[in-house]
């Protein structure tokens, strides 16, 4: 019984880490953006989702939690993790995460004519 149990742990333990894991982005930016009404430099981030629905980005700028405006239904399904940021003007927000195989995070919403730039999330092991 204490076997099994110890078994029981571990695997919760390990599905845990496992979940956790696929619910990080880190991703590398070459420009300035803005994200929570917070400016940002260019540098390595990492995203990360909180439920209930907030995403937390960290990195050379800091650290903010992000309310989730809405789920974005599974349209568009990317092989990686990406961030998409609106341009507006000479202007950067982040606005869209996504997950390979999930709905995306709709962060920000703009106004009609704004360009989309696209970040592909990086392996693990370029953190």
């Amino acid at each position: 019984m204490k076997r099994r149990l110890m078994v029981t742990l571990g695997v919760f333990a390990a599905v845990s880490l496992v979940l956790a894991y696929a619910q990080t982005i880190n991703f590398q930016v070459d420009f300035s953006f803005s994200a929570a009404g917070k400016a940002f430099p260019p540098g390595k981030y990492t995203l990360e989702i909180q439920e209930p629905e907030s995403i937390v980005l960290s990195g050379p700028g800091g650290r903010v939690i992000m309310p989730v405006v809405t789920r974005l239904a599974l349209l568009y399904n990317p092989s990686k993790a990406q961030v998409a940021f609106d341009k507006v003007a000479d202007k950067y927000f982040l606005s869209e995460v996504w997950y390979p195989g999930k709905d995306g995070y709709l962060m920000l919403t703009s106004a009609p004519g704004h360009e989309h730039a696209i970040v592909d999330g990086m392996p693990q092991s370029q953190r």
